[in-house]
């Protein structure tokens, strides 16, 4: 590896910033490891993937990195050749009392490189010890894998996901073989190395205007991507709807509930256009309630008039009704089953309500505007092996009363998966990747 502190990914520095991640154990370790130094020993070799970082126990690369490293050979006698390789594994596996049961495994990357060959150098001028370098690069994407719409998959990171029944882990290693004439032993020397690949994107932020602002300006609607919240169907025990039956009588306010909580209301979703938002970064979003007026007359559209005329109480109930999450959902795949995991990374934080709003036909309307923090930078961001693991995130909204209102309360829900990358191309011009 270069000696060169910029050629390393600069978030591999930062011990902060490096992916929960476990070492492999069978991966050996010299106990007489150089200082400043990435080395490893075997009986006749030494592996050297360069100068030491006090905050990583294993080399780190990041995307297309350049693998450079030396071997040294003690001597040359009865060998037949030498060769490095680069390989990369996914596994998946069971846990039954912290115990791994039938996993499965599949090649991310396998690259072999011949360093010496006894066919093309005199063994007998080699007897004395000598260095050989060699130089690998991370390949973008995993060999002979495509998603469902044919594209390739980019290489996941070094990363170890445990759950309670199950667990994953992406592992990247180095390993150089020395195959030796005869019956005698082959020897081996192998580092397990971190492959942290920077993922960007480009974030505009959308405009939103501020409450009493005197350079105000409409929204342009180019600056969103705008997701209708279906209402959720309500279902009583024991009873099923007909196949084919789509009619329903026209929806009437409920009785338990106020004026403001109705079947017919309309609930969108503003997030900033493209579905794909850098770490560490704030993600705005928007959410309208619409109220169709109770009547299709001209003068009630002209004037918003609506069956909505709610005042401030209940205008603040209903805002209070809505939730709005960012939730990772991590997947692990083991031989057609599958185990999941939910963590909530942030909870939408509104900075601006407008209770009175009215659209442009005539429609009352209540916004509710905010943000949500997208994990952290240079560390987190959704990626995945098809059939093994992976790592996504959605952006999950509600609007739900709360018990108070009635069994019988419209509920609104929705989930939108978006796609985080670690950095954002704005900050760190020149490092590109997706």
């Amino acid at each position: 590896m270069s000696s060169d502190h910029d050629q390393l990914p600069p978030y591999s520095h930062n011990s902060d910033r490096l992916p929960q991640y476990s070492r492999l154990p069978e991966v050996p370790t010299s106990s007489k490891l150089s200082p400043n130094h990435y080395v490893t020993r075997s009986r006749r070799m030494a592996l050297d993937l360069g100068q030491r970082y006090q905050s990583t126990r294993v080399p780190a690369f990041g995307h297309e990195g350049l693998v450079e490293g030396h071997v040294w050979i003690q001597n040359f006698e009865n060998v037949g050749k030498i060769s490095v390789t680069l390989t990369g594994a996914v596994a998946s596996y069971f846990l039954e009392f912290g115990t791994a049961n039938r996993p499965q495994v599949r090649r991310l990357v396998h690259q072999t490189h011949e360093l010496w060959s006894a066919q093309e150098h005199d063994p007998a001028a080699s007897k004395e010890g000598r260095s050989l370098a060699f130089a690998l690069v991370m390949p973008e994407y995993i060999e002979g894998t495509e998603s469902d719409c044919g594209r390739s998959i980019p290489l996941p990171p070094s990363a170890s996901i445990i759950m309670c029944d199950a667990g994953a882990h992406v592992a990247y290693m180095v390993r150089v073989d020395m195959f030796r004439k005869g019956w005698r032993t082959h020897d081996t020397v192998k580092s397990e190395i971190l492959y942290l690949p920077r993922t960007t994107t480009r974030y505009s932020r959308p405009f939103l205007p501020l409450p009493n602002s005197e350079k105000l300006r409409p929204t342009q609607i180019e600056e969103w991507s705008v997701l209708n919240i279906p209402q959720k169907a309500k279902t009583k025990p024991g009873i099923l709807s007909k196949p084919g039956s789509s009619s329903k009588a026209p929806s009437q306010p409920h009785i338990s509930l106020p004026q403001s909580l109705r079947d017919d209301l309309l609930v969108r979703l503003y997030l900033p256009h493209g579905l794909r938002y850098p770490a560490g970064r704030d993600i705005l979003w928007s959410i309208a309630i619409l109220f169709p007026p109770t009547s299709s007359s001209a003068s009630s559209v002209r004037s918003g008039k609506s069956s909505a005329s709610m005042n401030d109480e209940e205008a603040h109930a209903l805002m209070s009704c809505v939730s709005l999450r960012l939730v990772c959902v991590s997947t692990i795949a083991i031989r057609g089953v599958a185990s999941r995991r939910e963590r909530i990374v942030a909870t939408g934080h509104p900075f601006m309500s407008v209770p009175n709003g009215v659209t442009d036909d005539g429609q009352r309307k209540i916004s509710i505007r905010g943000y949500l923090r997208s994990e952290e930078e240079e560390k987190d961001m959704s990626w995945g092996v098809p059939g093994f693991i992976s790592v996504v995130y959605e952006i999950r909204v509600s609007v739900k009363p709360d018990e108070s209102a009635g069994p019988d309360a419209p509920t609104w829900e929705y989930s939108e998966r978006i796609m985080i990358t670690s950095h954002d191309t704005g900050l760190h011009p020149g490092f590109i990747w997706g």
